[in-house]
Parts: structure tokens; sequence; C-alpha cells
């Protein structure tokens, strides 16, 4: 039995798959910057994985502000994404670093978490900078507040209109 046991876990490590040095290319990002329009920011960065193992389809999770989030991979290739949302009055414009990990990763970053321990001494797999240019200022006065204001107007001259005719 203990023999099985052995043999097992060493077949389990010889068949997971290790990245290595990963290098990425091909990144897409994009970011919201209309505050008037939604009370969250949504970022959205996409990006390809090309391992020096030539490991393919790796799950892959990314630490951001001390949250991880699971990375979608695409159907065909190494294509991955990444999304998330964040309140727009805490959306700061500038680069965000967003770490990415494999599973060994994800899971020392967990354990680090769980024992409150510091988390940056867990080395990614990469890095990617995610860059907001910030969000659009609100303006002084709200579209609605127009809106009722020519409702206003227009109210008023059919009033002088209509005292005209009847006069």
């Amino acid at each position: 039995m203990k023999y099985l046991i052995i043999v097992l876990l060493v077949v389990g490590i010889a068949n997971a798959e290790v990245c290595g040095t990963a290098k990425v290319t091909d990144k897409e990002m994009y970011t919201t910057t209309e505050r008037r329009l939604s009370e969250n920011t949504a970022f959205v960065t996409k990006f390809s994985v090309s391992c020096s193992s030539s490991a393919k389809g790796l799950p892959l999770f990314a630490e951001l502000n001390g949250k991880i989030f699971p990375v979608t991979k695409s159907l065909e290739g190494n294509v991955y994404q990444l999304s998330w949302v964040t309140q727009a009055s805490k959306a700061k414009a500038g680069d965000q670093t967003v770490r990415f990990f494999d599973d060994e990763g994800v899971n020392a970053i967990r354990k680090a978490i769980r024992n409150d321990e510091d988390t940056s001494g867990v080395k990614p797999l990469f890095v990617i900078d995610v860059h907001h240019p910030g969000n659009t200022r609100d303006l002084w006065i709200t579209s609605e507040v127009v809106g009722l204001l020519l409702a206003g107007l227009f109210y008023y001259a059919v009033c002088q209109l209509r005292s005209e005719v009847v006069n």
C-alpha cells in the first residue's frame, strides 16, 4: 500500500505541467472611464502566454490588491483574459500591478493570506501593469437638472403663448 501511494505521487508530479519561464505577448487592455454612466469601473486585459517548457492550457490565477481572481482561457491557443470591476470612486488613475500565478503559486498565496503573512514574498509567473487613464469628472449640473430646467422653460413659453391667444 505504501509503495502504491509513492508511485501515484511520482506519476502525479511527473504529469503536472510546470510553465518554467512565462513570456507574455499580445497584451490588450481596456478600462471604462465614464463615471457619469456607471458607479463601477471595469478592467479587462487579454494576453497570450508561452512557456519555456511548452506547457499549454495552464490554469492561471491573478492577485490584485489582496484578492485572487481566476483567469479565463480561450479554447484556441494560450490566450487568456482577466476582468474585474471596482467602484468608480476607488479606481484611481495610473498603473495597477496584477500578479499571475499557476496552481502552485496561488496555493502559496492562499496559505500566506490564511496565516496573515506578507504575500509579496511569493514569486509570480509574470506581472502585467494595467493602465487606467482615470474616470471623467462629475458635472456640476447633472443632465436631470438640465432637462428639468428646459421643461420648465418650455412650460413657461407655452403658458405665455396661451395667455396671449386667450386675451
